[in-house]
């Protein structure tokens, strides 16, 4: 698991939180430039690099909780 979480509403929240400072950091950089280098950053953790990356464990979350849930149903 390079990029997903353990549950999708983590992974969500997560995505949220980042894709919200992204928008606020674009949004305030010609104004006043401070919040856009404290947000950027923040987004980039948040989304785990960038948008697809954070896309890409999207679905890699739901993949592994779709198989865990079909081995316990095996076991």
């Amino acid at each position: 698991m390079t990029f997903g979480n353990r549950s999708v509403v983590v992974h969500l929240a997560k995505g949220i939180g980042g894709f919200g400072a992204l928008w606020v950091a674009l949004a305030t950089m010609n104004t006043n430039l401070w919040p856009s280098l404290v947000l950027l950053p923040l987004s980039l953790y948040l989304l785990r690099g960038c948008p697809v990356c954070w896309t890409i464990g999207l679905f890699e979350t739901i993949v592994m909780r779709f198989h865990q849930r079909l081995a316990d149903k095996v076991q």
